[in-house]
């Protein structure tokens, strides 16, 4: 051996001394192969420890509680888990790499990988793949993918692809993603949703032309589509033939009365109707549209124009639920005026208005709030429901500002009034033509009254009861409810003598007098005042 190899074995024979046995006089070439040798053997070792750490891990998870359950209810569990994280794709590939049991069921369960959100190209091949053959969801936004991309991308799942929600910045990229709208096939496409980001009032007043892309013929290469959805961008087409469409919801960006006629005629099938923005207002001549499936219909406008044009087109059926918002009353304060049935054609009929028997107002220092029901002990689905801004009527010439609906045999009615006294929305001199308009009425239930609103109220039953043949302007009224009111001693007093008088008459039809939180310093001696025919309930808790 020469001494340039001994000179360099000995430094490593010092340091694998103890460890390996081998000559402190091997070349520098054996020792190589043997240090090599012996590095193999080590790391195949360690990969045996991993294996056996790896076997008592998953002998581990299998004992774990979250592990036991079957692989059914732990695919409900992951299905959840998409549900409450919808904007990633993140979450499934941190599902699949808890553990081996977790990624069996996950890579097990096609139906967890439908979801899809492009927000770049890694992850969406594993998506696709384990997929199968399902139906996709297609989430995209522009901000983050080019528009070339997310075009290749629809292309290749096209045929797939069973919901569809793109996501615009402002109007970029708006005339390519509509144009490849309008030339894919999508024959499985069911619900196609187009938004953009939320907007300043004064930047929806700005906006272009919501009609700017309606009259593109369009909607034939989506013959499944059930639900368009529309938050701040024009429609991407006008179908030529009537649609399957179930759904359409228009926000901020409604298209003006022409396309809307036009595009609710083409929807024969319709169930709910929801436009919120700033129009239509009032457009050429058009014939009336019959949607005889409708049952649910929303608008929300700032201009009465508006509502008006619109009901005074539609033909609705008897079980179609509405809900009209108005931000900005500027009439003279006749709801007629907003819900013309009166100055409608005399074929419209208003189904959806009649046979209504529950009634609650609630006004506040800012809006006023009404819901109709059908059903006198129906709370939580309103018939009807309407919104608008606070204004005191100085004329009230019926029920409501001139309500246009037939209120005759609406059997609860219910009054919330949370305002200052001197805006309380029914004057005093005007209670007994409000409440003739309701003939009807068996209960009456008044919450949040200041006690000088009370007091109007209070002193039209009085009068009511005054003369040797009494005509009370609630003859059928069966219970009274008084929440929360500001009660003082007079307030006390006529309550007491109202309903003294009412408990004199045989064949009255009042029963129940109900007093919740209305003070009690005034409340001695009304039982004994009712007398027997009139059951008093004082409540102070």
């Amino acid at each position: 051996m020469d001494s340039d190899n001994v000179r360099a074995a000995a430094p490593l024979a010092r340091v694998f001394n103890g460890n390996i046995l081998f000559p402190e006089s091997m070349p520098a070439k054996e020792l190589r192969e043997l240090v090599q040798s012996q590095a193999r053997v080590r790391r195949e070792t360690i990969r045996a420890l991993e294996d056996e750490i790896l076997q008592l891990h998953t002998i581990q998870n299998q004992v774990a509680p979250m592990n036991r359950l079957p692989p059914e209810l732990l695919t409900m569990i992951f299905r959840h888990v998409r549900l409450v994280a919808p904007k990633s794709n993140r979450d499934m590939f941190s599902i699949s790499h808890v553990c081996r049991y977790w990624r069996d069921v996950a890579l097990c369960s096609p139906a967890l990988w439908t979801r899809l959100v492009l927000k770049s190209t890694r992850g969406i091949g594993a998506f696709v793949k384990r997929s199968k053959n399902l139906p996709l969801q297609f989430e995209v936004s522009t901000t983050h993918v080019p528009i070339t991309v997310i075009r290749s991308q629809i292309h290749a799942v096209a045929h797939r692809i069973r919901s569809l929600e793109i996501n615009l910045p402002r109007y970029d990229g708006l005339t390519e993603i509509y144009s490849t709208l309008r030339r894919i096939q999508l024959p499985m496409l069911e619900e196609l949703a187009l938004l953009q980001k939320p907007l300043t009032e004064y930047e929806v007043l700005q906006q272009l032309n919501p009609d700017a892309n309606l009259y593109e013929p369009g909607c034939g290469n989506m013959p499944a589509l059930r639900s368009l959805k529309l938050y701040n961008l024009p429609v991407p087409f006008l179908p030529e033939t009537p649609t399957a469409i179930t759904h359409i919801s228009i926000e901020y960006l409604v298209p003006t009365v022409p396309a809307l006629m036009k595009l609710l005629e083409r929807c024969p099938l319709l169930e709910h109707l929801s436009l919120v923005g700033y129009g239509p207002e009032d457009g050429p001549t058009f014939e009336t549209i019959s949607l005889p499936n409708l049952r649910h219909f929303k608008l929300t406008t700032r201009e009465e124009p508006a509502l008006q044009y619109i009901l005074s087109k539609l033909i609705l059926p008897p079980h179609t639920t509405i809900s009209y918002a108005l931000t900005n009353w500027t009439s003279d304060g006749t709801l007629a005026r907003i819900l013309p049935s009166y100055h409608l054609p005399s074929h419209l009929t208003l189904a959806p208005f009649e046979g209504l028997k529950r009634l609650e107002l609630l006004w506040t220092a800012r809006t006023l709030s009404m819901r109709a029901f059908r059903d006198a002990d129906e709370f939580l689905s309103p018939t009807l429901e309407f919104e608008g801004p606070f204004m005191q009527s100085q004329v009230l010439n019926g029920f409501l500002w001139d309500w246009p609906f037939d209120t005759s045999q609406v059997q609860t009615l219910v009054i919330s009034g949370r305002y200052p006294a001197e805006d309380f929305a029914i004057p005093a001199d005007k209670w007994r033509r409000f409440m003739t308009a309701l003939p009807a009425l068996k209960t009456l239930r008044l919450m949040s009254f200041h006690r000088f609103a009370l007091r109007g109220f209070l002193r039209e039953l009085l009068l009511s009861e005054q003369g040797p043949l009494p005509q009370p302007f609630l003859p059928l009224l069966e219970v009274l409810e008084i929440f929360d009111a500001d009660m003082d001693e007079m307030n006390g007093d006529m309550l007491k003598w109202y309903v003294q008088r009412r408990g004199q008459h045989e064949d009255t039809h009042f029963k129940r007098l109900e007093l919740f939180n209305t003070g009690s310093t005034w409340t001695d001696g009304i039982q004994f005042m009712a007398g027997e025919r009139i059951e008093v309930v004082v409540d102070e808790d």
